[in-house]
């Protein structure tokens, strides 16, 4: 039984597709989240205007060498000076949020990975630790809804595919399980 799936879904890639963001810094932090087919991760490079919604963000992977267009929806910062505050409030959130998940205040540091998430929808990692929280609490619908949600952003993180693996072996689903695992091992030795 084929138990995989295509592992990368390339977001962006046209002005219909474009990716929504808040801010110039979260376009940033998307393009470096991304992995080209090869492995490799993408250089930013020329970006501009095309038009008062749409930004082009071209990169080159740093593996093949292709050249690799971002489409970015930015009408919800277009001609809002105050974007990049927000998104570093949101980031010093986030690391607060890991402060409290150290110092072991995991109810502390859901409240804030779930403000964090909910200020910026596509901060995989908060969706992660969010999903990490529910199993230590045994919640494995929540569980599950984060890590779906943190795997949809970040396709090509084996830790996400592993961690996704142990909440589908929780909650029964064998077959799911195996999938993850997978993918888990492919993106290592892809990777790697």
């Amino acid at each position: 039984m084929d138990l995989s799936f295509p592992l990368v879904v390339e977001r962006g890639l046209t002005p219909e597709d474009a990716v929504a963001v808040t801010s110039w810094p979260q376009q940033l932090v998307y393009v470096h989240s991304q992995r080209c087919p090869c492995g490799g991760s993408f250089q930013a490079g020329v970006h501009k205007l095309e038009t008062v919604r749409l930004e082009l963000q071209e990169t080159t992977c740093t593996g093949c060498g292709r050249a690799r267009p971002f489409w970015f929806d930015v009408s919800a910062f277009a001609e809002d000076p105050w974007a990049s505050a927000r998104f570093e409030e949101v980031r010093a959130l986030f690391s607060e949020a890991l402060d409290l998940v150290e110092s072991e205040d995991l109810d502390g540091a859901r409240i804030r990975f779930s403000e964090v998430a909910e200020r910026e929808p596509w901060f995989a990692l908060a969706w992660y630790h969010q999903g990490m929280i529910a199993v230590v609490n045994d919640e494995l619908d929540e569980a599950r809804r984060c890590m779906e949600t943190a795997l949809g952003l970040l396709p090509l993180d084996p830790e996400l595919h592993a961690s996704m693996a142990d909440v589908h072996e929780r909650c029964g689903d064998e077959v799911r399980a195996a999938v993850a695992r997978n993918n888990e091992q492919a993106l290592r030795r892809l990777l790697d």
